[in-house]
């Protein structure tokens, strides 16, 4: 009993454990490698559909330096750098609106819009995350105080300063002149001057007016409507305009709002405002989407918005961009909750992995189920086939007559039996293992027993 091995040791029997399932794979993907093949494909393609890691950096295209959607496209990108992404802001050129320059170049995904802008038909792969700012329609102008019911008839034979072509003042002031029967064509009086140019010949006297969309605090703004010498009209239609166009709203600057100790302004001032938008290609990745809505809730919050109310923005307000589902998702549910407690790009990967991990779930079950009883009908399937030779093997017993036949049976059987020795077997098959055995010592006994009677 001395050749007897030890029992064997819990790390001993583990790592059999180990060899065995290991070997069941290899078996497994060496004898059904067509169906593994198939099983791995579709793994990929849930990688690929699930995209669980975002992109790093992306473009966004902005107005002109100095403008409120500058500003903000500025925030933005403070507030991406923060959770590890980067937003190239490209300022869009004098003459080229923030929708042609996504449209048109491959290295922008996102723009800052203006309601109103951009008509769906257009491009169909645009989508909305929502308005984010009013962008007001200010008329500046110096001189006597000007209180008329249509301030746009009034200046329109004034020196007028409306923005360079393709910009967003000269589009909503030819949308406002429309509605009274008016047009620009061959207007000499009507100049078209980028923003602060405009502003320098208003305040030095060598225009009567100017006209501007953008949000309160861009820095022209502020220096226009702070300056002594230039006032800001009141549009007592402005109720009316927004009815005829509707991708605008009304905002007010209430009476002494401006400076309270010097009461600026004197009277409530009325003025019809666009809506500032994120747009963003649809197929942008969804978690950048995420971080979009993530910021314009974050910058909703912590920055002052003159003209908001509270929690107003971001909102959908300029319905003619479909929102984003990702938005919709967004405005439903709000931030999933992991982004509280991890840096984003977990948090966007937990998010995606979760159509991921379903996906696969769905391809690594058939695997695992199909392991175990792989091993138990691999090894059925052998000794299965080895009685199937043993089988041949008696048949051909029977039948010999030489001891050429009798050596030709017995080096086969010999050759059967170290086969059936290599035979990787599992602990439950471990009864078919040692009937095998004994019913080839059977079958040898019965070739010794034949060959004896021949001689």
């Amino acid at each position: 009993m001395k050749h007897l091995k030890a029992p064997k040791s819990a790390i001993q029997d583990f790592h059999e454990q180990v060899t065995l399932e290991i070997h069941a794979w290899r078996v497994l993907f060496r004898k059904e490698w067509p169906l593994v093949l198939i099983l791995i494909s579709l793994l990929v393609v849930l990688v690929v559909y699930a995209r669980p890691f975002p992109p790093r950096t992306l473009g966004m295209s902005v107005g002109q330096t100095g403008t409120s959607s500058a500003i903000y496209g500025e925030a933005l990108a403070d507030y991406f750098l923060e959770h590890g992404v980067t937003l190239r802001l490209i300022h869009t050129e004098e003459t080229e609106s923030t929708v042609d320059a996504m449209i048109g170049r491959g290295d922008i995904d996102s723009a800052l819009l203006l309601s109103g802008m951009f008509d769906k038909r257009d491009a169909q792969n645009i989508v909305s995350l929502g308005s984010v700012q009013y962008q007001p329609f200010w008329l500046f102008y110096r001189g006597e105080t000007v209180q008329v019911d249509s301030p746009l008839e009034y200046f329109f034979d004034k020196k007028l300063a409306v923005g360079l072509p393709g910009t967003a003042s000269l589009r909503v002031y030819s949308e406002l002149l429309a509605t009274r029967g008016l047009d620009l064509l061959n207007k000499p009086n009507i100049l078209g001057l980028p923003y602060q140019a405009g502003a320098d010949a208003l305040i030095a006297g060598e225009i009567d007016a100017m006209i501007i969309v953008s949000g309160i605090d861009a820095p022209v703004i502020q220096s226009l409507i702070h300056h002594p010498d230039i006032k800001l009209i009141n549009f007592p239609l402005a109720s009316a305009y927004i009815k005829k166009l509707p991708h605008l709203d009304l905002v007010s600057i209430p009476r002494g709002s401006l400076n309270l100790k010097e009461v600026h302004p004197k009277e409530k001032i009325d003025m019809v405002s666009g809506t500032l938008n994120i747009v963003v290609e649809k197929d942008l990745h969804p978690a950048l989407q995420l971080l979009f809505l993530m910021a314009a809730d974050h910058l909703g919050d912590s920055r002052s918005q003159f003209f908001a109310k509270p929690d107003e923005f971001p909102s959908h307000k300029d319905q003619t961009i479909p929102l984003s589902h990702v938005a919709k998702e967004y405005v439903a549910k709000g931030a999933p909750v992991w982004t509280r407690y991890a840096p984003f790009w977990l948090a966007s990967l937990i998010d995606r992995m979760w159509v991921l991990l379903v996906g696969l779930f769905a391809v690594a079950y058939p695997l695992y189920k199909m392991l175990p009883n792989y091993r138990t009908v691999q090894t059925q399937r052998q000794i299965a086939s080895a009685y199937g030779s043993l089988r041949e093997t008696e048949e051909a017993i029977r039948f010999a007559t030489t001891q050429e036949e009798f050596t030709n049976i017995d080096t086969y059987l010999q050759g059967l039996e170290n086969e059936i020795a290599q035979l990787n077997i599992s602990d439950d098959d471990l009864n078919r293992y040692f009937s095998m055995l004994a019913h080839v010592s059977i079958v040898r006994r019965m070739l010794q027993e034949r060959r004896a009677a021949i001689k």
